[in-house]
């Protein structure tokens, strides 16, 4: 939970990212992508990442875990 004083984004990154950045992408697809994260977190984007279209190629990480 963030300080009472934080006024950025909180939630799921993948969600956060989605509805201010890519929602309205004319080509996501046509991105590189880089994240580090947790696995969890690294899974919910990565599955984002295909849905829309993106190519598993073009997703690159540090997993911070298991």
């Amino acid at each position: 939970k963030p300080e009472e004083n934080w006024t950025g984004y909180t939630g799921f990154i993948h969600e956060v990212l989605y509805e201010n950045y890519l929602k309205d992408h004319p080509a996501p697809e046509d991105c590189e992508y880089y994240m580090c994260g947790p696995p969890m977190m690294n899974a919910a984007v990565i599955k984002m990442l295909e849905d829309l279209g993106v190519e598993r190629e073009n997703i690159l990480l540090d997993d911070f875990g298991g």
